[in-house]
């Protein structure tokens, strides 16, 4: 059985001066959602190519919508983008049918849990995957869901690294807000997000999310409030409260 955390893509080196080691043109290799309110969020640049992150949020709060509003807005700020939907949890024709709904159209998707699959076949393949989600994943090496986890982090974060493709990990959450499994998985991922319903009272309407960047080692935290409606989410105008 393979030791599922003996690697998270970091590797081990000898010491080097800091000022002398070749980082490249790192900016260059960001992503860009294409709404500036997003972009923004993560320090104005974008996203890092390589970077894993968690997204989690309550149930019904709108990660898929969310989520699958930004693929979608990659692909139309650059059409060379390849960019994926992975789901353990719903059958891709029930993806499609609420994807027509928020105007979702160009984002590929697949019914998938085993990490080793996406790890080695589909990352090469994508530059942004979402993967719904990290507690449904499986692998044919490894018995039991806390070890399975383990390893799933550390293969994806190695092969976000290895492959420049970005992967967000939708995550469930404990009844007291806390990501479901171990806490290294929060540690191991690059930044880390999540959506909270606002109180009705505070904006004057039951449709305000807050999506907030609480980790983030390519650029700032902060939090952004937004309406979710019908048609997904509004990024062109902030809610305030009332």
């Amino acid at each position: 059985m393979p030791n599922a955390m003996m690697d998270l893509g970091v590797g081990q080196t000898d010491f080097s001066i800091i000022g002398s080691i070749e980082v490249g043109d790192r900016d260059a290799k960001r992503i860009m959602f294409g709404i500036p309110v997003i972009d923004e969020l993560f320090g104005g640049k974008g996203i890092m190519a390589g970077m894993s992150l968690t997204v989690a949020a309550p149930p019904g709060v709108g990660k898929t919508t969310m989520l699958m509003q930004l693929l979608e807005s990659i692909v139309k700020n650059d059409p060379e983008m390849s960019v994926g939907y992975i789901s353990g949890e719903e059958d891709i024709s029930q993806l499609a049918y609420n994807a027509r709904r928020i105007g979702v159209k160009s984002v590929q998707v697949a019914n998938m849990t085993d990490v080793d699959k996406i790890c080695d076949v589909v990352m090469p393949k994508f530059n942004v995957i979402v993967i719904d989600s990290f507690q449904c994943l499986s692998s044919k090496l490894v018995k039991g869901k806390n070890k399975t986890q383990l390893y799933a982090i550390a293969r994806l974060v190695k092969a976000a690294k290895v492959t420049d493709c970005v992967v967000f990990n939708i995550c469930h959450l404990t009844k007291d807000g806390k990501i479901k499994g171990d806490a290294t998985v929060i540690h191991a991922v690059d930044a880390t997000i999540q959506i909270f319903k606002g109180a009705t009272e505070d904006y004057g309407h039951d449709q305000a999310r807050t999506i907030e960047v609480q980790k983030n080692r390519f650029g700032r935290t902060g939090e952004v409030c937004l309406r979710m409606g019908d048609h997904g989410y509004d990024f062109k105008e902030v809610c305030v409260k009332s």
